[in-house]
C-alpha cells in the first residue's frame, strides 16, 4: 500500500498525525484541497500553541 511508508514514519515521529483524505494521489492538491488545508491548519494550531499562555506578549 502506498500510504504504508507515511504511516511507518508517523509512528516514529513524536506528535505526528496521519489523516486519510478521499481521492487519489494528487487529491490534496485537487479535489480534497480544502479538507487537506483544514487538517494542516488544525495541526499547526494545536502543535504551535504556547506552552505558557501567560508569557505570550502581543505587540
Amino acid at each position: 500500500m502506498l500510504t504504508e511508508p507515511a504511516v511507518r514514519a508517523a509512528r516514529k515521529a513524536p506528535q505526528s498525525e496521519v489523516v486519510g483524505l478521499t481521492g487519489r494521489h494528487q487529491a490534496p492538491f485537487l479535489e480534497s484541497h480544502e479538507q487537506a488545508a483544514v487538517e494542516e491548519f488544525s495541526f499547526l494550531v494545536e502543535h504551535l500553541k504556547p506552552r505558557d499562555p501567560a508569557r505570550v506578549r502581543y505587540p
